[in-house]
């Protein structure tokens, strides 16, 4: 069982770093060939796909959670039933995407807010739009059995082969033809590419729950599905309004081309967040058999929560004190936004990475049905602030605001959750420890800052950059770990670690 966890983030955090070198280069040459106008236009296009997106409603999450059970106890039928439910599901949703977002057709160059006009807006949104819908109407559902089976290493791994074949091929059309459209269209091919050879490896190892077709389940077992369906469905819901809403109301309010500078740096937080999330993800399922056969303990959210807060804080720690140097050097200094604006993404990025070990007990736990309109209030709280704060403020207004609607709601609520529902138990230790850890992360960010400050390390060179890199991942480490040396968790890693070296 350790090993395929193991297998699972080792593949994982590989597979996210090759994404991330190769989207940096994808990116650059991006820029320098088709402009940041076009690059706002795929960000806001992305957006509103993602927002479509919601149309799953969770069935992915509820799936996955139902199969940890039967696939421990190899019960063939009911795992076979499951995935004959998940696949007709999904291709229902691929259509209802497909429909809602030709439906939308004619009111997209309303929302692309750019100083020159863009020929073919509407086909270059078809085709996103069609990549999108392709990822439910094939065989997205072997990718969730493999996730549940513990093996997303082999996922992580098609995953990256077919990035490289994506960005390879996108760069050499950027260089020879300079042509958005086909640019687009290769995306698509590809991740048709990605998603079969998924199947395929499935398929290899379970032809008979890969063929199965007509297989029915209980009606008290559709019940619960569909229960957790529904609990998750507005979680859903307000997940994609509060990634997405961000570029529709800046590309209105303020400009497509900011949109595109945003984007740069959403581009490093999703290159962060996703290997924060390959790390949690990878685990999930095997949290989820610990409920299923009742062996979890509040020790092991403990643990867990721990090792989120060295990530998390050490990934938030060096996003606010190296971005904008790095975005300067990488793309230029004119593509750099201001200090309240990075400190407000900072705060959105911290509140959310470091609700990332409730999420996890609460998607292995099952609870969707508990909380279930708490995202709404979440997404309604996103919009309204957004609105208000994106003309006094501009883009770090409508950042805090979903940082604001989080700490509002899901900060504290969540907890609440798991820990009254997955725990029987209150959540006084949980918030000592919360506040503790923002405190560490806080005085690591504040000292780092003031030593930069001493050397007078302005930024604008690759050597000055560096030397500031490697002052933050030391003075930030030391700061985190002698901060929380005397804490049991930090024992318990200890001994964790030395035990496995022995």
């Amino acid at each position: 069982m350790k090993s395929k966890i193991l297998l699972n983030v080792k593949y994982g955090v590989l597979s996210q770093i090759v994404k991330t070198l190769l989207q940096f280069a994808s990116r650059k040459v991006f820029i320098y060939f088709l402009g940041i106008e076009l690059l706002g236009v795929n960000s806001l296009f992305a957006s509103i796909l993602s927002i479509l997106s919601m149309t799953e409603l969770g069935v992915g999450s509820a799936v996955a959670y139902s199969l940890y059970k039967p696939i421990a106890d190899k019960d063939s039928k009911k795992i076979a039933g499951i995935m004959c439910l998940y696949r007709k599901v999904y291709r229902i949703i691929g259509f209802v995407v497909l429909g809602i977002g030709i439906v939308l057709l004619p009111f997209i160059p309303m929302m692309v807010n750019t100083t020159d006009n863009i020929p073919f807006i509407r086909v270059m949104f078809f085709i996103v739009l069609l990549k999108t819908a392709l990822t439910y109407l094939l065989y997205a559902y072997s990718q969730t059995f493999l996730i549940a089976s513990e093996q997303k290493y082999e996922v992580d791994k098609t995953i990256s082969l077919f990035y490289i074949i994506t960005n390879i091929c996108e760069i050499c059309v950027l260089f020879l033809i300079r042509n958005f459209i086909t640019y687009l269209i290769i995306e698509m091919l590809c991740l048709i590419g990605q998603q079969y050879t998924i199947y395929k490896k499935a398929y290899k190892q379970y032809p008979d729950i890969m063929c199965a077709r007509g297989v029915q389940l209980k009606k008290s077992e559709k019940k619960e599905i569909w229960k957790n369906v529904y609990g998750l469905s507005i979680n859903k819901f307000a997940g994609a309004i509060l990634s997405s809403i961000d570029n529709v109301i800046i590309s209105t309010f303020i400009s497509t081309t900011v949109v595109g500078i945003y984007s740069n740096y959403t581009m490093i937080l999703a290159a962060a967040t996703g290997i924060i999330s390959m790390v949690f993800t990878s685990v999930t399922a095997n949290v989820g058999r610990k409920f299923a056969d009742k062996s979890i303990s509040e020790e092991h959210f403990y643990i867990m929560f721990y090792l989120n807060f060295l990530i998390c804080g050490l990934s938030t720690a060096l996003f606010y004190l190296l971005i904008n140097d790095f975005i300067s050097i990488m793309f230029g200094k004119d593509l750099v936004l201001d200090n309240v604006a990075v400190l407000a993404i900072t705060i959105n990025m911290l509140v959310s990475y470091m609700g990332q070990t409730i999420q996890v007990f609460k998607d292995a736990s099952g609870i969707f049905w508990y909380g279930k309109y708490r995202p709404l209030v979440t997404c309604i709280m996103n919009i309204v602030f957004s609105i208000i704060l994106v003309k006094p403020f501009g883009i770090a207004g409508v950042v805090i605001a979903t940082a604001l609607s989080r700490i509002f709601t899901t900060v504290w609520f969540d907890p609440y959750l798991v820990f009254k529902h997955a725990f029987s138990k209150g959540t006084r230790r949980y918030w000592a420890t919360y506040f503790l850890y923002i405190f560490v992360i806080a005085s690591a960010v504040c000292l780092t800052n003031l030593v930069f400050t001493l050397f007078k390390l302005n930024s604008g060179s690759i050597v000055i950059f560096v030397t500031k890199t490697v002052i933050s991942i030391v003075l930030c480490s030391i700061v985190m770990l002698l901060g929380t040396v005397w804490m049991k968790e930090t024992k318990m890693i200890f001994k964790m670690i030395l035990g496995e070296k022995k």
